[in-house]
């Protein structure tokens, strides 16, 4: 699902409280005819559900983000 940066740390971390393994993290940027560029941004392949859970909320505060919107996969 795609929130707004805005909103990506607290959704990353209710899934966390939730129990749901946050997988990786998408950056989407959309152009003004709706259209959009979606990058790779984080990927997580173990099973620590907290240690996921720092590593998505660490990449949502680097100051390079390529967009504004994030698909949280989980």
């Amino acid at each position: 699902m795609c929130w707004h940066l805005s909103q990506a740390p607290d959704v990353v971390a209710a899934l966390a409280e939730a129990g749901r393994l946050i997988l990786g993290l998408d950056i989407r940027d959309y152009a003004a005819d709706g259209t959009f560029v979606e990058s790779p941004w984080t990927s997580y392949t173990g099973a620590d559900v907290g240690e996921a859970r720092d590593r998505a909320l660490e990449a949502l505060r680097q100051p390079t983000l390529p967009g504004e919107w994030v698909l949280i996969t989980w």
